[in-house]
């Protein structure tokens, strides 16, 4: 059964207005709505300045905040870049919203990808082999934190800690990692509880879970412990032209060039019925927890409720 969880997507003058206007309550009361037509889960994009948005809210605050108004709803963070945060001061935040959540916390982990933020906030970007290593290190010094009962000493190439102790106990929230990279893949199958690719064609999500269930077998695991997700916003309308017409007042492409790798950028747009159809086929790739983000964002409430009906329905 594929799992159904819902996002708003933040890189755009729609969400800025949402965000400035109405603020975190918007997301509490989607979180809640979604909870009650029975969506698997609520993800928060991790950005703090975007190219179409610098209105973006902090999403370990939204995180603490959605948890503490839902009661079943998994969530997490779409995703938080490590490279930009201390192993262990994002630990302590993970634990806390864990805490307020009762475990239905979904680690979304990343290496970072947009320099102009990083700039911003006056951080260091480094290269993309770099970002990598911090990300499996990180990792590596959570899984330590997580499961030691004594205080840990961590030194690493990037990160080091000392009499490190992780408090108060909480159960380990599952470790999903988004990026579609070789190198990335490769920390995946090492590490990861879920793989999260974005906006990808069928076909690049095939190959790259071809890719990465090679790398598990290799490393000794079984491909069924990590889940494959997709991330991706939605364009449904009652016809394709009613959802071309939005892409085109939104400024959206169903497909789109990407300067990603072996991926194939694409975005679910069409009728009801096509859109339900492209969902059962990222189910039979092997998707088995899709993140939507109705489109236009501004409309998501009443746009959950839709896609249940016309879409997720037929779905399940």
């Amino acid at each position: 059964m594929v799992e159904i969880g819902f996002f708003v997507q933040q890189d755009n003058h729609v969400t800025e207005t949402v965000n400035q206007s109405k603020g975190p309550t918007f997301y509490l009361e989607s979180a809640s709505i979604a909870e009650e037509l029975g969506y698997d889960s609520f993800w928060f994009p991790d950005h703090w300045l975007l190219p179409n948005d610098i209105a973006v809210l902090d999403c370990w605050s939204v995180l603490a905040a959605v948890a503490a108004t839902t009661q079943k709803i998994k969530l997490g963070s779409l995703v938080t870049p490590v490279t930009a945060h201390s192993p262990f001061l994002l630990a302590k935040r993970a634990v806390t919203v864990q805490m307020i959540a009762k475990g239905r916390l979904q680690f979304g982990l990343g290496a970072g990808w947009n320099r102009q933020e990083y700039v911003a906030a006056g951080l260091s970007f480094d290269s993309h082999r770099i970002r990598m290593e911090k990300l499996e290190e990180t990792i590596r010094f959570l899984q330590l934190l997580w499961d030691s009962k004594n205080p840990i000493d961590f030194r690493g190439r990037h990160y080091a800690g000392s009499q490190t102790l992780l408090r108060p106990n909480v159960e380990k929230p599952p470790i999903w990692l988004g990026g579609s990279s070789d190198r990335l893949l490769e920390c995946a199958s090492k590490y990861a509880d879920g793989w999260i690719p974005f906006e990808m064609h069928r076909d690049s999500i095939v190959d790259r879970t071809a890719y990465l269930h090679s790398l598990i077998d290799r490393g000794g695991r079984k491909t069924s412990d990590v889940v494959i997700g997709h991330a991706t916003r939605v364009v449904a309308g009652k016809t394709m032209q009613e959802a071309i017409e939005i892409c085109r007042r939104l400024g959206l492409q169903r497909d789109y060039a990407t300067d990603l790798p072996k991926v194939r950028a694409h975005m679910i747009v069409g009728s009801f019925e096509e859109c339900a159809v492209e969902l059962a086929n990222l189910a039979d790739a092997g998707v088995s927890h899709v993140m939507l983000s109705p489109q236009p964002p501004d409309r998501t409430h009443e746009l959950l409720l839709t896609y249940k009906d016309e879409m997720i329905g037929k779905l399940r």
